[in-house]
């Protein structure tokens, strides 16, 4: 399982033993959105992108998850009217070479990711 707050402090992303990739609104206390499907295996590491000058104003965040099955995987979740949450858009995946595993990344203040694997091909 793996846990990150995005960089306001609004938004908490959750990765399951299951595969399952969650996005929860702590100032509202509800799931937002949910991929029960996310990866084949256990999320290992999610983390959101930062803030940056060439974003549009209101833009969500990028997700990243990272999993057992040798998959990372970015997300861009859809705004609803109210600015919410509603849902997440897979936007690219890559896999890792045969026998990886992702270990744990994130992102850093320049928005590179970084990311951790274990196993043959890392």
């Amino acid at each position: 399982a793996a846990l990150a707050f995005s960089p306001d402090g609004a938004l908490l992303a959750a990765g399951g033993a299951g595969g399952s990739l969650q996005l929860w609104d702590l100032a509202a206390g509800k799931l937002r959105a949910e991929a029960r499907s996310a990866h084949a295996a256990a999320v290992t590491a999610v983390d959101f992108s930062w803030p940056s000058a060439e974003s549009p104003a209101n833009e969500p965040p990028l997700l990243f998850s990272g999993g057992a099955d040798g998959v990372v995987q970015f997300w861009r979740s859809a705004l609803s009217a109210d600015g919410a949450f509603d849902a997440l858009g897979r936007v690219e995946a890559l896999h890792l070479a045969g026998g990886s595993e992702v270990a744990g990344g994130g992102f850093s203040l320049a928005n590179l990711l970084l990311v951790a694997c274990v196993s043959k091909g890392c």
